[in-house]
């Protein structure tokens, strides 16, 4: 075999299995696409910051929209909390192409490194901590004033999570999940989860639009990572009823430390 052609097809090999390690996180635990995603296309492909983050949105935009439809299907989309936090978001998205629009590439790509890292560290110990903010979570007392300040909240929260989508990629899972978890504490799983979904998708496809027009899109290696992500998702989703919770979570949470010490280290 010709040895460009070795390389070409090795290239997309690898691309696959990082698709597919990927796609088996998110099946399990529903969170690691962004947080993980990125930093490998990081650190390991050396990508420039700018364009890993705007091929994961695109990456991340493809593969929930699917989750959306079943969710929505079900009925477990919550709407009253998804439009909160979707007006918020108009205000995130906002400051986060200001803040793109506002620096070159270079200073971008300057920034990123270290912004990535703290988010996925953050990610990590939120997930470390979402089981303890369940427990303690108190609702409470129902009446107009602690709505409104509730709505207010739940758009502050949304606001922020926009930020760091556009400018990361990450932000839409764990630490969306986790803010809903502690506003809502009296919502079910399978409802927070499904409106965390529903969120992000919009969020994404928004963000990803952003990069797509600055050019921060790599066609060629978002589809070798979709070829491996749609199998490796499937998997995941197959493997989590048969691991332990405790044992797939723990996986995730060190595989985000690690990966935040290296991005912040060097």
């Amino acid at each position: 075999m010709d040895p460009l052609i070795s390389v070409v097809v090795l290239d997309w090999l690898s691309l696959i299995l990082i698709g597919a390690v990927v796609g088996v996180m998110v099946g399990m635990t529903g969170v690691g696409g962004g947080s993980l995603m990125t930093p490998i296309l990081t650190l390991w492909l050396g990508y420039p910051p700018l364009v890993a983050v705007g091929t994961d949105l695109c990456f991340a935009a493809i593969t929930k929209s699917a989750g959306v439809w079943a969710h929505r299907r079900s009925g477990n989309i919550n709407g009253v909390i998804l439009r909160r936090l979707l007006e918020g978001s108009a205000l995130g998205l906002v400051f986060g192409v200001v803040l793109m629009t506002v620096l070159d590439a270079e200073q971008a790509n300057a920034l990123l490194r270290p912004l990535i890292g703290v988010t996925v560290g953050a990610t990590g110990l939120i997930l470390l901590w979402q089981t303890y903010i369940r427990r303690q979570a108190n609702p409470s007392p129902v009446n107009a004033l602690s709505r409104d300040w509730l709505a207010m909240k739940t758009r502050v929260v949304g606001m922020l999570i926009a930020m760091l989508v556009v400018l990361t990629s990450i932000g839409a899972g764990a630490i969306g999940m986790t803010a809903l978890i502690w506003l809502y504490p009296t919502l079910s799983q399978s409802r927070l989860a499904a409106t965390d979904i529903a969120y992000a998708v919009p969020l994404t496809v928004v963000a990803s639009l952003v990069h797509i027009v600055s050019g921060n899109v790599d066609w060629g290696l978002l589809l070798g990572l979709l070829l491996g992500s749609i199998p490796g998702i499937t998997a995941g989703a197959m493997l989590v009823s048969r691991l332990p919770e405790l044992v797939s979570r723990g996986l995730l949470v060190a595989l985000l430390l690690a990966v935040s010490l290296k991005m912040l280290v060097g």
